[in-house]
């Protein structure tokens, strides 16, 4: 694709004259391979993965909503994409720079002009009531997991926010005690006239921890597995971080100390998960 499109990095994504691509875009709560010209979504299929009925039912109510959102959508299996490059770039110009039809739709057969059977005007009612009903289905769906979920992502996004922080706050402790005297004093003197009559905070106060809870299941069973999905991925992305925290304590005692110390006077709720051979816990337990 870069070679063919003559594409070059600028602002997180790759550009030239006839198409822009952003790589693993993220829309609501699903997270695209590519995004072409800012409407047109390819996803790459692995042939194990996507063939599962689970994941054909996933995938069909992720392209429903893309489409509904005003996006088209590409799927490439991922076996065209290894095997016969040349085919994959050809589907996509086809469908991002010649966007004549629907890309998940399939190819029609011709038919003669005086074969064509024009359907009465009911059936037109009735599939335009199909489409409204599936669309408000979309939506309502949508509706239901983003609140399901909701409370559960801010904590999640929350306690990253601030564990970055905390891991900055060691940083910089750390650096300050390894400044010579004569630095150092320069750093207290420039410090006290930066924050010259401003109170400084309890650390209590500064990092307000939400406890990490699952959503409570709820009676729709597709929606249900949406959210089951989503909480693992979020979950297990906290688990590898926290498993890297364990790993730089380990091998650094001083920020093992500190870092120990400080999430202990924040109220920090699940401190062991940041002790040595902590178990942190998944969306199955």
């Amino acid at each position: 694709m870069v070679k063919e499109f003559n594409l070059y990095p600028s602002n997180g994504a790759l550009i030239s004259p006839a198409l822009s691509m952003e790589m693993q875009f993220t829309f609501h709560n699903y997270r695209f391979d590519f995004v072409l010209n800012s409407k047109y979504i390819v996803e790459i299929d692995g042939a194990t993965y996507h063939s599962s009925p689970e994941q054909v039912e996933r995938d069909r109510i992720r392209d429903e909503f893309s489409v509904a959102h005003g996006y088209s959508v590409l799927r490439i299996p991922a076996s065209i994409v290894f095997n016969n490059p040349a085919e994959a770039i050809r589907r996509v110009k086809d469908f991002a720079l010649n966007p004549t039809r629907s890309a998940t739709e399939p190819e029609p057969e011709p038919v003669a002009k005086n074969s064509i059977i024009r359907k009465p005007v009911s059936n037109y009612i009735g599939d335009f009531t199909k489409g409204v009903s599936s669309f408000t289905k979309i939506v309502i769906d949508a509706s239901l997991k983003q609140a399901t979920i909701s409370d559960f992502k801010k904590a999640i996004d929350s306690e990253q926010i601030f564990l970055n922080a905390m891991v900055r706050k060691v940083e910089t402790e750390i650096r300050l005690m390894n400044l010579s005297p004569g630095e150092r004093k320069i750093h207290d003197e420039m410090y006290a006239r930066i924050t010259q009559g401003h109170i400084k905070k309890p650390i209590t106060e500064i990092f307000c921890w939400t406890p990490i809870i699952l959503p409570e299941p709820i009676d729709n069973e597709v929606v249900q597995r949406q959210i089951s999905m989503e909480c693992a991925y979020h979950l297990e992305n906290r688990r590898k971080y926290f498993e890297d925290l364990r790993k730089r304590s380990a091998n650094d005692y001083m920020f093992a100390v500190l870092f120990h110390k400080y999430m202990e006077e924040s109220g920090f709720p699940d401190m062991d998960l940041i002790k040595s051979g902590a178990h942190v816990p998944t969306s199955r337990e």
